[in-house]
């Protein structure tokens, strides 16, 4: 996401990993001169002259995903040999052409240019080609979200126990109205749901020209089978897509049906042979065969397919926002002087979960999922989103979370940009979660030290924010009278060695005296919902995420003073 506000660690949002500009940028005219993005590099520039559009700019291909390869030709200029980059506008009021890190280049003797550039990931930004001398008029480009939905084969109506059955994976959906490209040969793992949250995979196959997969399963044992399909990372042609996984799926595995009637001969009938299991998966025909005896008062349920595109506001789903609108609120990072930053994940391009983050002193870590209901988190709209399930129809359950590995601070600050949106109808709500835990600890772990950066109710006017010492038993809390689901707000702690301090919008809002908390900390961001209750839908869009050292910035010690409450130190 980007920032409309300046901020010296990352002035601007949406930027590749560095390794994708790296092996992006390739003019085809001219030479090429990269700067190192992703290594601490200078900021973006912010245009300071509007110059007068001089020259054309075409993109292509028209349908693409974020980090796929972006053909940008045409002219700009006077003809002669000169300097270029990429500049990029949010098309928010107040917004100005700025600089896209990394994609310096030259034209040829004509003013000519050809190169490819990871596509954005957001939906409505515009790019142009701009020199010293001039800029070409401004591109509109419209990101197609990755989606794969996991569904059965037409083949099979019904999964039963001991019998094959053909689960299909599509990764070319419709998605709000626009369907993403295939990429035929794309490796796609069927993965099972192991101890609750986790994921096994059990099968993989590569997609055909029309995008899809196709899995043969075989279950022993009666009862609900969860399982996703996840696309591996694309990197053919210059594309640097990342890996993207369906929503849970759950499938209900029945009883054998009683024999059904052999039905009379007919000329016209005609059935296909099932697909085998194998390593590799099994391609399934999609001739449409006889259906089998539907099973008496037994059923086949699809508790998760796809729903990707959402219902209107009103109609029971929950309302996909926009990342990156803007807000008007304030970072503390930018307010309080903190500095480089030490990781900023901005979701810029085509990252996954896993990707490292693109700018930073420190680029090292990713992010780990984990769902137990219906949920999912996944790189969408040039954001991280928490999705507590794909539609209105659809019963929500469940916690899910997103995990930072591989990156964690004793003391330091961290920051964080939110938004969310539920449904209005009469399920309960879901809490939104950030909090830092201990590294390496397991979502189901209930020891050690939590600082809560913020915690929200859906559709409750409050935050919760507060710490629990690694003994446990106490805890210190505070709470402030705002909405999660307004507009955009940024949520920041401070963790020093005597003292915990927490922001919002850039605001102290409570500083508490505390002992060392004794142990490195990470982020973790949660959908929590209650055990064995339908929840409303829910979706939570993070916009960025970002750590500083203590190393800048005056340190904030004091603030509005927290309650302490008894706390169970076993859960």
């Amino acid at each position: 996401m980007r920032d409309s506000g300046p901020l010296a660690s990352r002035p601007s949002r949406r930027r590749a990993t560095g390794a994708a500009v790296a092996c992006f940028l390739a003019l085809c005219v001219g030479s090429v001169v990269l700067s190192a993005p992703g290594r601490s590099a200078a900021p973006p520039e912010r245009a300071t002259t509007a110059p007068r559009p001089a020259g054309d700019l075409r993109t292509g291909p028209d349908a693409f995903v974020g980090g796929q390869a972006l053909l940008f030709s045409g002219r700009v200029g006077p003809r002669r040999k000169q300097a270029i980059r990429l500049q990029f506008h949010m098309n928010r009021p107040g917004d100005v052409w700025t600089d896209v890190q990394g994609s310096r280049g030259t034209t040829d003797r004509s003013g000519a240019f050809r190169f490819t550039f990871p596509a954005p990931a957001m939906e409505n930004i515009s790019y142009r080609v701009a020199s010293s001398s001039g800029v070409t008029p401004g591109r509109l480009l419209r990101a197609r979200a990755q989606e794969v939905v996991l569904t059965l084969g037409r083949r099979h109506p019904a999964a039963y126990v001991d019998r094959p059955f053909v689960l299909k994976a599509d990764t070319t959906p419709v998605v709000r109205g626009r369907r993403p490209p295939a990429f035929p040969g794309r490796r796609v793992e069927l993965q099972e749901r192991v101890d609750g949250h986790r994921w096994r995979t059990v099968d993989t196959d590569t997609t055909d020209a029309r995008g899809r997969a196709f899995f043969t399963r075989t279950e022993a044992e009666a009862g609900n089978h969860v399982y996703r399909a996840r696309q591996d990372d694309w990197t053919q042609g210059g594309d640097r897509i990342g890996w993207f996984a369906s929503f849970p799926t759950t499938f209900t595995v029945v009883a054998e049906p009683p024999p059904a009637p052999s039905p009379a001969p007919s000329p016209t009938s005609s059935t296909t042979p099932t697909g085998t299991s194998g390593g590799t998966g099994s391609r399934a025909d999609t001739t449409t065969a006889t259906p089998a005896a539907a099973p008496a008062r037994l059923t086949v349920t699809r508790a998760q397919e796809s729903g990707a595109q959402p219902a209107r506001a009103g109609s029971g789903a929950a309302v996909l926002p926009t990342a990156g609108r803007a807000s008007g609120s304030t970072n503390a990072s930018s307010r309080w002087g903190w500095g480089p930053s030490l990781f900023d994940f901005a979701w810029e391009f085509g990252e996954s979960l896993t990707s490292r983050p693109y700018r930073g002193s420190r680029l090292e870590g990713g992010w780990r999922d984990t769902s137990n209901g219906t949920g999912r988190a996944a790189h969408v709209n040039g954001g991280l989103f928490l999705q507590s399930g794909s539609g209105a129809t659809a019963r929500h359950r469940g916690t899910t979370t997103a995990t930072l590995d591989g990156n964690a601070q004793r003391t330091g600050r961290w920051e964080f940009r939110l938004r969310a949106s539920a449904d209005r109808g009469r399920a309960a709500d879901y809490d939104v979660r950030v909090e830092l835990v201990p590294e390496g600890s397991s979502v189901d772990a209930c020891t050690g030290p939590v600082v809560t950066v913020a915690d929200f109710t859906m559709r409750e006017r409050g935050m919760r924010f507060g710490v629990r010492s690694r003994e446990g038993g106490t805890a210190r809390v505070g709470r402030k009278a705002v909405s999660l689901t307004d507009q955009p707000r940024n949520v920041a702690v401070e963790v020093g060695r005597r003292h915990v301090t927490w922001f919002y919008d850039g605001t102290v809002i409570g500083s508490v005296d505390v002992a060392d908390l004794g142990a490195p900390l990470t982020p973790r961001i949660s959908l929590v919902g209650k055990r064995r209750s339908t929840m409303s839908p829910t979706v939570l869009t993070t916009d960025w995420q970002r750590a500083w050292t203590l190393d800048h910035g005056k340190q904030v010690r004091s603030g509005p003073s927290l309650g302490r409450v008894r706390t169970d130190p076993a859960c």
